[in-house]
């Protein structure tokens, strides 16, 4: 069953980003944008769009309360929500206006403060309604579950944020730290002029295992870098 999307033209960005959001969930959405073409009859195929769904998503925003469209598309439902009583409009508040009289009692998803709590809501809420069967502990688990991943991600992103930055200052200390070897091999270069004794580690052996050592850590880390970056990229898809 598809899921009606009312909204004015001004909330168009916001309408589309909610939209293909949905259809990546699985979600059947009627869009203006993906239904109606030129020479199209734009009251017919909004007419054919709501009776083919079974749920409105209405934006309730300063603009869509002045727009004569978007009032007549909710309250085209709002008498089957009575025959049936059964939940049909789902309000998204997209700022501070006020709700309509006849929405003011219903639950809404607040887009004005949080997108990804708001997203979960609407989803949860379009699942319920479409199939009551569905049941709600299910979907909260699978909201939880979708929370927890994205903390996740939150974590593979500070990750790669202090790798990023150990990286440079590795980067640093090795240009630092040459420069404090090759100090030290002056100043020991001094001393064997003084004391003919051989030195326990030749200049070539001291330099070898600093850049070995570093070179390792180096690995290391790019190599832990780069997987958490595969790692939030695959998350993202």
């Amino acid at each position: 069953m598809k899921v009606f999307l009312s909204h004015s033209s001004k909330d168009k960005e916001l309408a589309r980003k909610i939209s293909i959001d949905l259809v990546n969930k699985g979600v059947d959405v009627w869009f203006d944008e993906w239904e109606i073409f030129v020479g199209d009859s734009i009251t017919n195929k909004i007419q054919s769009g709501l009776s083919e769904s079974k749920l409105l998503i209405v934006f309730l925003s300063k603009d869509s309360i002045k727009s004569g469209w978007v009032e007549k598309e909710w309250q085209s439902k709002m008498e089957n929500e009575a025959i049936t009583k059964k939940v049909t409009i789902l309000p998204l508040k997209v700022d501070n206006t006020p709700m309509p009289q006849l929405l003011k009692d219903k639950k809404y998803a607040d887009f004005n403060k949080n997108y990804d709590a708001a997203f979960n809501d609407l989803l949860l809420a379009i699942k319920i309604h479409i199939d009551p069967a569905i049941s709600i502990r299910n979907n909260i688990h699978s909201i939880t579950s979708l929370e927890k991943e994205e903390n996740k991600n939150s974590k593979i992103i500070q990750n790669i944020i202090i790798q990023f930055a150990i990286l440079m200052i590795l980067s640093y200390e090795y240009i630092w730290g040459e420069f404090k070897i090759n100090k030290l091999l002056v100043i020991n270069d001094t001393i064997t002029d003084i004391d003919t004794t051989e030195p326990l580690i030749s200049e070539e052996t001291m330099l070898i295992i600093f850049k070995v050592i570093f070179a390792v850590i180096v690995i290391y880390i790019v190599f832990k870098l780069f997987s958490n970056i595969i790692h939030f990229l695959k998350n993202m898809r």
